[in-house]
Order: structure tokens, then sequence, then C-alpha cells
């Protein structure tokens, strides 16, 4: 099976490889201090694994 124009060059550009796909984890990754920020006042035990 071939790929498509379209597949190649969207797979071309992800840059975390390891951390692609329907999950959209890569477009999440900017705001993750952001999101981290709002959950550490709300679930105490995260600050253990913060660091």
């Amino acid at each position: 099976m071939k790929k498509s124009e379209n597949a190649t060059k969207s797979a071309k550009k992800n840059v975390f490889h390891t951390c692609l796909g329907r999950s959209g984890y890569a477009a999440l990754e900017p705001l993750v201090p952001l999101i981290w920020s709002q959950l550490v006042p709300v679930y105490k035990h995260l600050k253990t694994i913060q660091d």
C-alpha cells in the first residue's frame, strides 16, 4: 500500500516522534507548564513528581 502525499508531508513535519499520535501530545507540549500549574494546587501529591 502506498502512503498518500499528504500523509508523507505530515510525517516529515513531526518533530516529537515518540509523543505523536491521535492523542495529540505534541500539540499540548507548549501548554504543559500552564496546565501543570493549575493541577498542582488541586492534587497535592503532584508536587512530589514535579521535579
